[in-house]
């Protein structure tokens, strides 16, 4: 049953290249990625997650698609990263935030019963253990790790936020500096610095923008599908390959 509404869900996704990009990926923010979360909560992680990872991927593509372009592994990273840290905040079904979600549907469900049918409190005990992260060890005690050394590495965090919340945003934190990283070290610094220069408070603003008063400002279908393209650190022009003119037999475009 979670199987089918999870395939159900992912779908419509391949017709969003049929419409105008920026509405294509409002509907996949603001619509479909969001129509999992009610089934994220009051459903067991171990019985969603593969079908979850299997919509996460489904999002992936029909985003690259919307930016013509190919899937990649840093297109798969920013999609769930805050657009603060140059993302594009569409959360990961098949991760912390679910986890997150289904145990507040517990906490809600226990004080629920607590209250009204007391007699079937005894049920609850049976309910499976749920660590949030907790199938990655790894990237949990780094997460940790930056709490720790937040007053250097991650001076911005607000350690008067509650634990939980503290770690989610250490690992975004984390996935930043690793992709941050992993552009330098392949000598990708033009990547780099695109990623740096979108991560900050309000550099996300244009993606849902509607263009001011009566839509006179709205971006067109090329100019959004540029700027989401140098969002996904995607280059605006291809590697060339063997595409040569046929005129001179030179190669069209160099690096």
């Amino acid at each position: 049953m979670l199987e089918t509404a999870f395939t159900a869900m992912a779908m419509p996704l391949p017709a969003m290249t049929r419409i105008t990009p920026q509405s294509a990926y409002i509907m996949i923010q603001q619509c479909f990625n969001a129509r999992p979360c009610f089934l994220t909560r009051v459903s067991e992680p171990d019985l969603y997650m593969s079908f979850a990872r299997i919509f996460d991927n489904a999002i992936d593509e029909a985003l690259a698609a919307v930016a013509l372009t190919e899937l990649t592994p840093e297109i798969s990273t920013l999609r769930s990263l805050p657009q603060s840290m140059g993302g594009l905040s569409l959360t990961r079904h098949c991760g912390p935030q679910s986890e997150k979600g289904c145990l507040a549907s517990r906490a809600l469900t226990k004080a629920f019963v607590e209250e009204h049918r007391p007699e079937l409190v005894r049920g609850m005990e049976q309910w499976r253990a749920i660590v949030i992260g907790g199938d990655d060890t790894g990237r949990r005690q780094q997460a940790e790790r930056l709490i720790e050394e937040a007053e250097g590495s991650f001076a911005e965090l607000d350690l008067s936020l509650p634990r939980d919340l503290q770690l989610l945003l250490a690992d975004h934190k984390y996935t930043w500096m690793t992709l941050y990283k992993k552009l330098l070290d392949t000598g990708r610094r033009h990547h780099a610095a695109w990623l740096v220069s979108s991560s900050s408070i309000g550099t996300g603003k244009w993606l849902n923008w509607r263009g001011g008063f009566e839509g006179r400002l709205r971006f067109s279908k090329d100019e959004f599908v540029e700027a989401l393209r140098l969002r996904l650190l995607v280059d605006p022009f291809p590697n060339p390959g063997d595409k040569v003119c046929p005129l001179c037999g030179l190669v069209r475009f160099a690096d």
